[in-house]
């Protein structure tokens, strides 16, 4: 094509522009998919795997892929990087300079990390798993859909995380953290049906968490944030460190928190403790090992909700269906014990067994 085909059109025809530009775009090699055929390159643009790629033996200044500002597609291929536990030699699978996207199907496994973003990152259908530190970790904000994260030292971290239809399981420290040690700021994870299970712990959030039709189970603590926000959720057989942990605003619907070894949920606060507000309805908080709710907050409201037989392993005095320090509003809801935890011990005269 020659340089003139190139330029835009003269006069002001909006039709004709359109046209051409379209043309343009068919036809230029710009816009097809480069294939990248060994480790150490770098992409930027949109690229493309046509075969598995095994990095394991590059040395420390080596990286799988370096991407700036550029789209991966795995295509069905595997990427192996050098997993090590050596300090010295953080080399991730994939090192993202400015934001990048990584579309499966496909599979990043054995780095020291999996893959490292300084700004946005989004992946789309890839697994990642048997990665030394972390699956994938981002300063900014991180994207997960139709994702496999199973095998790492922790799952997915960034300050703002979404996932979507995606599977964390089986990783050491956390599944999902927003910015749980990476940097100040309001952090938020939003966790939409996916399943996040047997963890170190769950989904942590230095400040918010928006749940919905997820399953957290199988850690040693399923749910902690300041903030929590949780509809159509199943919080079940976790740890000592109980189903659902906050110290702020937790508003939870149509869930079901049973068999946590701990308090089934515990909002807990510092200082000023009306900022510690528990509301739940139409739950059920059943077979924990400590209190079903248990909250150090002014503001607790219980509705159409089932919180009985909880308090298997707690210390009775103290452990209750429902423990609070102040005064709590139940309707339309069966508990069997409430206590004032942060006192004697004595119910409020709301459960059936006070």
């Amino acid at each position: 094509m020659s340089n003139s085909s190139r330029s835009l059109p003269a006069g002001n025809s909006l039709v004709t522009a359109v046209l051409t530009m379209g043309a343009l775009l068919m036809a230029s090699p710009a816009w097809s998919i480069a294939t990248v055929t060994r480790c150490g390159e770098t992409v930027q643009g949109n690229y493309k795997l046509d075969a598995d790629l095994d990095c394991s033996e590059y040395g420390y200044d080596y990286l799988g892929f370096l991407i700036v500002n550029g789209t991966l597609h795995l295509n069905g291929h595997t990427i192996t990087g050098k997993r090590t536990t050596d300090p010295d030699n953080k080399t991730p699978v994939i090192k993202c300079v400015y934001d990048c996207t990584i579309i499966g199907p496909g599979v990043i496994r054995q780095g020291y990390i999996g893959v490292d973003a300084w700004e946005d990152m989004t992946l789309e259908n890839v697994e990642l798993r048997e990665n030394t530190t972390a699956a994938a970790i981002t300063l900014r904000s991180l994207t997960a859909t139709d994702v496999t994260v199973t095998g790492n030292g922790s799952g997915l971290r960034g300050i703002f995380v979404d996932v979507v239809h995606s599977t964390i399981s089986g990783n050491v420290s956390r599944g999902v953290a927003c910015n749980n040690g990476i940097s100040g700021g309001k952090a938020q994870c939003n966790v939409v049906d996916s399943t996040v299970t047997d963890n170190g712990r769950g989904i942590s959030s230095d400040n918010r968490i928006d749940m919905r039709g997820t399953v957290v189970s199988g850690s040693f603590e399923g749910v902690s944030s300041v903030r929590l926000r949780m509809d159509e959720c199943v919080i079940q057989d976790n740890g000592d460190g109980g189903g659902i942990v906050t110290s702020g605003p937790t508003r939870i619907r149509n869930s079901q928190i049973t068999g946590n070894t701990g308090d089934g949920v515990f909002v807990g606060g510092s200082g000023d403790h009306h900022t510690s507000k528990l509301k739940i309805a139409d739950s059920t908080v059943t077979g924990n090992g400590d209190s079903g709710l248990r909250s150090y907050g002014r503001s607790f409201v219980v509705t159409g909700t089932d919180v009985s037989g909880n308090c298997a392993a707690g210390d009775q005095t103290y452990c209750a269906d429902l423990s609070s320090c102040d005064a709590l509003r139940v309707a339309g809801s069966t508990c069997g014990t409430s206590s004032n935890w942060c006192t004697d011990g004595a119910g409020f005269g709301v459960c059936s067994l006070d």
